[in-house]
Parts: structure tokens; sequence; C-alpha cells
């Protein structure tokens, strides 16, 4: 955020944070446990979700690109 007085522009620092109430550590209700109950059904069922392997893939794309723009000093990463 800038802080503008006249022609002076000064970056201000207003972190905020947010929080969800939900568990963690591998809860029945956390998250992961879910998706890992959820891939569990499909195996056991036979008939695997078709949007899992593309969805695997660009979860892959994005977390390898956030990781890119890291180690570059947080240079935007051009995704394709």
């Amino acid at each position: 955020m800038f802080n503008t007085v006249g022609c002076e522009f000064k970056m201000e620092s207003h972190p905020e944070r947010f929080t969800v109430a939900e568990h963690s550590h591998g809860h029945a209700t956390a998250q992961e446990a879910i998706l890992f109950r959820n891939f569990a059904d499909q195996v056991r069922s036979g008939r695997p979700n078709e949007a899992w392997p593309e969805m695997a893939l660009k979860t892959q794309i994005v977390m390898a690109a956030c990781l890119e723009s890291a180690r570059a000093e947080s240079r935007p990463i051009q995704l394709g």
C-alpha cells in the first residue's frame, strides 16, 4: 500500500492474516485426509476420476512456477 503526500510515495506494510477453522494433521475432516480417502475409494471402486490426472499436472505446474519465482527473487513466471 502506498501512502501519498503530494509527490512523495511511501510504501507501507499492512500485513493481514486470514484463518480457516479446519483441523489438520490427519484429522478425519482435514482436507488432506478427505483427499486420500477419496483417492482410496476410487482405487477400490476401479473407477478413477478422469479429471484427477489433469488436475494433478496443473497443480504441479503451478507449484513449480511458485518455486521458480521464489528462487528468482519473486519474479513473475509465465505459465505455458
